[in-house]
Order: C-alpha cells, then structure tokens, then sequence
C-alpha cells in the first residue's frame, strides 16, 4: 500500500479484537409484525452478530413475460425503518404508508427483541396512534407469549436508559457551536442513513422526502458527532478551550494594559524626582522603606497642622484688637451724639422756616409734623395775613382800620417769641456742633491709630499663617503625588504579575489540550481503517485521507497521489467511513454502538465488483473473530443478487423478500 502524504500513525491497519467486548452495545436479535395483537404473527426475522443480508428480489414476469430483476416494493425499506423504529426513530414509513399500514392493521404491533449493553429487552411499538410503546427488561418472545413476562416499562423511560448508557461514553455532550445538548436521537441516524441519501455525503444521514421526523441537523453538528466518535473534540477537551480562549483574552488583555502601566509609573517617578523628594519615598519597590518614608511625611503633615491650630488659640494680638475696639466704640459714641445735634439743628431750621411762612419742600415737610407748624395769622377776604397786606399796601385793607382783637395779638407775640427761641436754639446748635466735631475729629484719629496698629500686628501673624498653609500644601501635594505614584507601580506590578500568572495558566491548558489529544485523539487511527477499506474494496493502491474543518469533514480516495471525486467515488467514501468508525468501535478505541444498517447501498454509483467486495469485507472482519463471539451487527439490504457465497446461512436472512408475491412481502400482503 502506498503511504505517500498518508502520515499515519500506523503503517498499514490491522484489526485488534478486544477480548473485553463480548457481543455490539445494541442489536436487534429478532424482529416481528404483528397485525392484530400478538395473536396475528404476520412476519418474523432473526437476525444474528456480524453480517446480516436482507435480499429483495421479483421472480414474477412483467408485462412482456420477462422476469423481473427489481426487487423494489417489497419492503425491505420498510424493514429498515422497523428497526430504526425499535431503536427510537419517531415514525415507522412515510405519511401514506403508514396510513396504509394503520388502515389494515389498526392493532399492529412492531416488536423487537434486542440486546443493549449485554441486556436482553423486547421492544413492543404500536403501528396505531393510541396504543402504548413498551418496553421489557430481560425478555424474550417466548416468555411474553407464555405470559412470564415481567411488567413492561414506557418505552420513554427505555429510551432515556439506552441514552444514558450511551452517552456516559460518549466523549462530547454538548454541540460547541449552540451548547445544545448531544443524545442518542443524534446519534443512530448515523448508524442507519436513510435510503434516499444515497451515500452522497458522509454527513447527510437523513432526507425530507423520507418523513422519517429523526434528529436532521446541519453537516456541522453531524461533523461534530463524528469528531466526537473519535475524540478529535470531547467535553473536557471543549471545556479545557473555553479555559484556553478565556486565558488568551485576559494575556491579550494585560499585554495591552502592561505599557500603559509602565508609562504611568515611569511618569509619576519622574515628577515625584522633580519635586525633590528623598530617595527613600521612591523606593516603592521596597515597601517597608516606602511605608516609613511616607509615615514621616504624614508627621510632617501633622506638624503643620498643629502649627496653624496654634496660631488661631494664640492671644497675642488680644491687646491691640482691644485697644483699637475701644477707639471704635469711642468714635460710635461721639459720632452719635453729633448726628443728634446735627438732627436737631435741621429740624430747628425747618420749623423755622415754617413760622416765618416760607414754603417747604416736599422733604422738610417729611421731616416736620403738622403739629410743628403755628397756626397762621388772621387774614382778610383773600386770606391773606392783614399785616402782609398793610405792608404791601393793599387797596382793600388800606380802607379799613385793622381790628385791635386781643387774641390775634397774642398769637402774633406768641409767634414771634417762638422765632426768636428757634433762632436761639439754632445759634446754640451751630456751636455745639462745632466743638462736637473737633471731638470727633480727634477720636477718628485715635481709631485709625488703633487700626493702623493692629494690621501691623495682624500682617505678621498672616505672614505666618501663609508659610504654614504653603508648606502644608506642598507637603500635602507631595503625599498625594507619592501615593498616586505607589498605586500606578502596584497597578504595573500587579498587571505584569497577572500576565505571568494568566501566561503560565495558558501554556498549562494548552498542554493538557495537547495530552488528550496524544491520547485520545483516534483521527490517525480513522485515516488507517479508512485506507485499509478502501484498498479492501477498490484496490491496494488506493489510500484514504480524513479531514475536518469548522463546518464538514472531507473524505479523499486517493490513487497515486491523485483524488478521485467521482459520484460512484463519493459513495464509495461514505461506506468506507461508516465501515472505518464500525472497526474502531469493534477495537473498543471508540464508543461507537458496533451497529450499522445500510439500506440497499447498490442503488447508488457503484460497480458489481466494489459491490460484492463489500460483503467480502465485512466476511473478512468475521473471520478475525473465528471461533469467538462476534462484537457487532452489519445488517445489508439489496435489491441486486448477493455474490454466491453469502445466498446461504448465517448470511442470509429468511425469507427472501419477493415484490411480485404478495405472501412473500415484508408484511405479507400487498399495500
């Protein structure tokens, strides 16, 4: 065989029995129709370990009298969807046969004898829609007939059994791409391609038109099944890469962060330099020196504080404060008494003013009340005051004499000595005034003397105060500096020191990522199998090469270091595969179920000698099991003649189907 570009762990593959598997994870040992209750046995097949040939032929002429060669309608289809039904596939035939099937057998049953995990069960599912799906544990045929059978249990609850079984194995529980759970519904599509697939694609396991209702995801899941077949991908190994991916980001994180932690030190280290710090509050890389430097400024700091508390308790400016509140109140007390005399002197002015009947203004009259002001002289017609209109020579009064009243005339005396004591009082006010004034005067400046002594005294103790509130500040300003300083090295430190913790956490993920593959991984194992099959049913030249990426898995057949992407070459990969995975889960290196059925594989682009070789191949397989108990199940159907050899038992299964008798179809009948 050539190995060019192979670079395969094993130079060429070889089967190894593991003496620990006894017989496959799940097979069907019998299966039975039933088409009223299990009184109306209308069809039983037994199958066996190893290779089972299901041969549908038509031995009846057609309308030209020729024999028919097709052995098509005489449900070896049907057959296969019984037994993918048995295994928990959701529907038994397409929508119109199973109808048809549910029209003539409303009480049909489709039952199944099998084995799981070495456990024998028998599988009763109902063809109608309101009968119950059963299932018994270590139960035969015989013993549900003769009615020792134990109480059966929900097929459900079976079906959660068989998936738990599988899956505690089974290396990927989860999908990567959609974390959506991974079951046995995923996995026996695998194992029993539909027939409309036609072998196109090593992923595509199912087809709409089959109305199977089966688990049909994308080629990306299904890619992952596979990859989780062989360990190229598990849960731990997922779980190790989310780790993986999760380090990564934080390295990328702190490799980013780390220069601008360095610059931020860097730059408060040389401002700190600037302001004149001593070395030792530099040194943050020594803490217990940086800790002492900063608790001696902290005293310093303190110091200062106690300084200008000092000042605002110290008395020595009491005296002189004193003094000049003296010279104030002393001020206050002759400005007083000035503006009283100068109040009195207005109003004085005012009332004046008032008796010699000359007119105000609106703010004298504002000043003075009406009381203030005399009553006016008496006054002839016009209401003139007589005696000034005799001064003025009025040509009315002139003609009559002034009448000598006694009242009149003592209200004209009382006026007049009211003038005379107002022009007195006025005289007196502008002397007091003067001599009040000198004496305001001198204390003003007995106060501005007081003032003047006081801000000097005040001007030092500000000096003072100022220094202080200087050196406090600055102090302040370098304490705050070299904390901000520490924190910028811690933050540096503290990211350089995650960096190399998250480092070395990622170079440890990725070595245990690099171990389980070196131990699990069977990728190289699959690429052998899947050679030795192909240079088994095409050639020796031939080799096989397996590949994955994010969406698919590739399948080469190459010859000559050439690839060969025929259709008949596509269908000849994805058998090859399906074979390949099958031996591996033979060898127990994967926990595959050792169970695979292939639906009329013929029908697709394939010449008889391939053809025929395939059976070969799976003979081959048994025969490296001589004399021991065979570890899987390989159940075939064909529509085209089987090469001689396997026409005979234990190959063949019985009866050989005919399309063209109706007793001698699957269910007995013509549908």
């Amino acid at each position: 065989m050539g190995q060019a570009g192979l670079n395969l762990q094993f130079d060429q593959y070889k089967l190894v029995p593991n003496p620990a598997i006894a017989e496959p994870f799940i097979w069907i040992k019998e299966i039975r129709f039933y088409g009223n209750g299990f009184s109306d046995l209308r069809r039983a097949i037994k199958l066996r370990r190893g290779m089972n040939i299901l041969w549908s032929t038509s031995t009846g002429p057609n309308a030209e009298g020729k024999s028919k060669a097709s052995g098509h309608a005489a449900g070896k289809s049907l057959f296969c969807r019984m037994i993918r039904y048995i295994l928990g596939e959701p529907t038994f035939a397409t929508e119109h046969t199973a109808l048809e099937i549910r029209n003539r057998y409303i009480n049909g049953l489709i039952a199944a004898e099998i084995g799981l995990n070495g456990e024998p069960w028998l599988i009763v599912r109902p063809v109608g829609l309101r009968q119950k799906h059963t299932a018994y544990s270590n139960t035969t045929f015989d013993m549900l007939i003769d009615g020792t059978a134990p109480e059966p249990i929900p097929y459900k609850d079976f079906l959660e059994r068989l998936n738990r079984l599988f899956m505690h194995a089974f290396p990927l529980k989860k999908f990567p791409n959609t974390q959506e759970d991974i079951s046995w519904d995923y996995i026996y599509p695998l194992l029993t391609r539909d027939q409309e697939c036609h072998l196109s694609h090593p992923l595509n396991w199912r087809e709409a038109e089959s109305e199977s209702e089966a688990k049909n995801p994308s080629y990306e899941k299904n890619s992952y099944i596979v990859r989780g077949f062989i360990s190229d991908i598990s849960t731990p190994e997922q779980d190790l890469i989310q780790q993986k991916d999760a380090l990564d980001s934080e390295v990328k994180k702190f490799k980013v962060d780390l220069p601008s932690r360095k610059y931020h030190n860097d730059e408060f280290r040389k401002y700190l330099k600037q302001l004149g710090l001593p070395p030792e509050i530099l040194a943050f890389e020594d803490s217990l020196m940086y800790e002492t430097a900063l608790n001696d400024l902290k005293v310093q700091i303190q110091t200062q504080k106690d300084k200008l508390a000092s000042f605002k308790a110290a008395s020595a400016n009491d005296d002189v404060l004193l003094k000049l509140n003296e010279a104030k109140a002393e001020e206050a007390k002759v400005q007083q008494e000035y503006d009283e005399r100068f109040n009195d002197l207005t109003v004085a002015k005012i009332r004046l003013k008032s008796l010699l009947d000359q007119k105000l203004s609106y703010s004298e009259n504002q000043i003075i009340s009406f009381d203030d002001k005399l009553k006016p002289a008496p006054s002839f017609r016009c209401n003139t005051p007589l005696h000034i209109a005799l001064q003025r020579g009025c040509p009315c009064c002139q003609k009559h004499e002034p009448q000598h009243d006694a009242q009149w005339e003592a209200e004209k005396a009382k006026k007049e000595r009211e003038i005379a004591a107002y022009r007195q009082q006025i005289a007196d006010c502008e002397m007091d005034f003067i001599e009040i004034g000198k004496r305001l005067e001198d204390k003003r400046k007995i106060t501005q003397a007081a003032m003047v002594a006081f801000n000097k005294a005040q001007a030092g103790l500000f000096a003072k105060v100022f220094e202080t509130n200087a050196e406090l500040l600055r102090l302040k300003k370098i304490h705050a500096a070299a904390e901000q300083g520490f924190a910028a090295f811690q933050e540096m430190t503290r990211v350089a020191n995650e960096l190399e913790k998250q480092s070395n956490a990622l170079d440890d993920v990725k070595g245990k990522i690099t171990d389980i593959k070196k131990k699990s991984n069977q990728k190289e194992r699959l690429k052998a199998a899947f050679s030795d099959v192909l240079q088994h049913i095409v050639n020796d030249k031939f080799y096989g090469q397996v590949s994955f990426d994010r969406n698919s898995m590739q399948l080469e057949a190459c010859c000559d270091d050439k690839d060969r992407e025929s259709a008949a070459y596509k269908t000849i990969n994805s058998v090859a595969i399906d074979y390949a995975l099958l031996l591996l889960g033979i060898e127990g290196v994967i926990p595959h179920p050792r169970f695979l059925l292939h639906d009329s594989p013929r029908e697709s682009d394939m010449d008889d000698q391939i053809y025929h070789s395939l059976f070969e191949y799976i003979q081959s397989v048994e025969d490296v099991f001589a004399g021991q108990g065979l570890p899987f199940q390989y159940i075939i159907t064909t529509t085209t003649e089987p090469p001689k050899a396997f026409q005979t038992e234990p190959y063949l299964l019985r009866p050989i189907l005919d399309a063209s008798i109706p007793e001698k179809r699957l269910l007995g009948v013509d549908l």
